[in-house]
């Protein structure tokens, strides 16, 4: 466990991941377009906003998806070693870098990141958010994958607590301080954020974003039984906009009416 004294434990911790390369290693990433990232692309593109940016995007898995909806797209990651592993489908949309740095464009509908904004400088949540909304086009949605701990309104209770210090912390509406370590000193998975689900929902609120709830809804009537089944840790997402939405209902009614072609031939373990 490390134990977090305070905000500049989380710089300290930052730094040493990048300095040490930590995403630039094999088994960091998964490279597969498997069920799952079809799964994912099909969430994205059933939003109806494009152009579409991934945050965190690895080498593009997710967005071979998009590419076969024929929906416009440009994806950002740190990582070299995982951006050299893209297809040539998707490479020349890809971007090397800090989203805090780079020059996408703009104008865009929907941005989306799965398992990504854990990987945040919880120090610097608020900017790495404040660009996506200066990214969205006005009614742009954000969809976002994230292991978000405690009991939700809409998926329930994903992931429990389970170390010592993080009720207090959640009652003093901050970010946990003792964070779960593996054993060569890292967070596991790379995670500098962890936090209950209300403190996320709050750093999208002081963004300038509003939760979605009937569209998450929608979402996990259509998928929830795949999620529960095979990818639990998906359960843990949310749908946020940046203003209202042109056509929430026309979103759900899409969503709730059109049958997944990606789970067309899933059928419970």
């Amino acid at each position: 466990m490390f134990e977090g004294q305070g905000d500049e434990d989380f710089d300290w911790l930052e730094a040493a991941i990048i300095e040490d390369r930590y995403y630039e290693f094999p088994g960091v990433w998964g490279f597969v377009v498997d069920l799952d990232k079809r799964v994912m692309a099909e969430i994205v593109g059933s939003l109806g906003r494009g152009p579409v940016l991934e945050i965190g995007c690895a080498n593009g898995a997710v967005l071979e998806g998009l590419y076969e909806q024929g929906i416009p797209f440009v994806g950002v990651d740190i990582s070299r070693m995982a951006l050299e592993h893209s297809s040539e489908r998707v490479k020349p949309y890809l971007r090397l870098g800090d989203l805090l740095e780079l020059d996408v464009g703009d104008g865009f509908g929907t941005v989306f990141g799965l398992d990504i904004f854990e990987h945040l400088n919880p120090n610097r949540i608020g900017k790495y958010l404040g660009r996506v909304a200066e990214l969205l086009s006005p009614g742009g949605m954000v969809f976002a994958n994230i292991p978000a701990f405690g009991a939700d309104e809409v998926f329930g209770e994903v992931f429990p607590y389970y170390l010592p210090g993080w009720d207090l912390d959640n009652r003093a509406g901050r970010n946990f301080r003792n964070i779960h370590v593996d054993d060569s000193g890292y967070p596991v998975h790379g995670h500098l954020v962890w936090a209950d689900t209300r403190w996320w929902e709050e750093q999208f609120e002081l963004a300038g974003f509003t939760r979605r709830f009937a569209i998450e809804k929608a979402l996990h009537t259509k998928y929830g039984e795949y999620l529960r089944a095979d990818a639990p840790a998906r359960q843990s997402l949310y749908v946020m906009s940046l203003g209202e939405p042109p056509d929430e209902p026309g979103v759900i009614r899409a969503i709730s009416d059109t049958p997944s072609a990606a789970l067309a031939n899933w059928s419970r373990p």
